[in-house]
């Protein structure tokens, strides 16, 4: 163990926290699961303290120290921005030194960052994330990484939960307003949220900071039954979304003829259901060299590839 190169990788997130141990050829040696680490939420020096707790348990498990270990690469809910990462990696350095441990090289990047290079197994390719909200990664084979969306609710989040939601939303008021065809989802939105009325969607929107994502699955239900109004709704997200997609895949492609594997991640695209289908259908039809795949990685392990990729990282 004392010649051996050791890394660790860290996927931290809202709820929870996973930490991967591997050695210099990629093979996992430990892991370990924690609390939730977005210093954007609990501040950077509570995810620093969780952060080096988990380094010190894979680390335990091994019969190591964490001055032993090459790197340790981090991707992190709420690490988008330069300034962020760096004021993250600062607090987890410190919070070594305060245990007497020297990290002898750190690194914070963002979770959409490790989850491209987990679902890529390190290689060429693009990450389509739709949750709550919506983002496009890509890298090339220069491992120059590009990105589309990503904007927020107010501009951006094309495809997402969020904007199916709100659309959803606005098809309901439109419909207690008697001024839009004739449509399921008022009852739909009554049945599962409790939703009937103006006053009581005004109240859960602008009073109860009402989660607008969740209702999305309303819409993909209305939508399975034949609503055309629900259709229409997941047709123009669909579309929204592989608007946000096609010039990722056009940059990694480049002037090439390869395909492009393009791998789904978040709630909203990796249900099967009929928006998931139409995103990926419209996908392949529409943009040339677009291929849909699984994720051949989680994320953590994008963070274990990061930490072995790591220039200073030398044999």
């Amino acid at each position: 163990m004392a010649s051996e190169r050791l890394v660790i990788g860290l996927d931290g997130g809202g709820t929870k926290t996973a930490a991967e141990l591997s050695d210099g050829s990629g093979r996992s040696l430990a892991t370990a699961v924690g609390g939730p680490t977005n210093f954007q939420v609990i501040g950077v020096e509570t995810a620093a303290r969780t952060i080096m707790d988990l380094v010190e348990t894979c680390c335990h498990s091994v019969g190591c120290t964490p001055d032993r270990l090459d790197s340790v690469v981090a991707g992190l809910t709420g690490a988008g921005r330069p300034g962020d990462q760096e004021r993250m990696r600062q607090a987890l350095v410190a919070e070594a030194t305060r245990r007497g441990r020297v990290l002898r090289r750190a690194r914070i990047d963002s979770d959409a960052r490790i989850a491209l290079e987990g679902a890529m197994a390190g290689e060429p390719g693009v990450i389509v994330i739709a949750g709550t909200g919506s983002i496009v990664f890509g890298k090339d084979v220069n491992d120059k990484v590009h990105r589309s969306g990503g904007w927020g609710r107010i501009i951006g989040d094309e495809g997402s939960g969020y904007a199916i939601g709100r659309e959803l939303l606005r098809a309901v008021a439109a419909s207690i307003d008697d001024r839009s065809p004739k449509t399921m989802l008022p009852r739909l939105l009554k049945e599962s949220f409790g939703l009937g009325t103006q006053e009581a969607i005004i109240t859960a929107l602008y009073r109860e900071n009402f989660d607008v994502a969740s209702v999305a699955p309303v819409v993909t239900e209305a939508a399975g039954k034949g609503d055309p109004v629900a259709r229409e709704i997941l047709s123009r997200a669909a579309h929204d979304l592989v608007a946000v997609i096609a010039p990722v895949v056009a940059k990694i492609r480049g002037r090439s003829r390869r395909p492009v594997p393009v791998a789904f991640i978040g709630s909203v695209l990796t249900a099967k259901n009929l928006y998931s289908n139409r995103v990926r259908s419209l996908l392949q039809r529409t943009v040339p060299g677009a291929r849909v795949r699984s994720a051949l990685a989680p994320p953590v392990r994008g963070a274990v590839l990061l930490a072995l990729a790591d220039p200073s990282f030398t044999p």
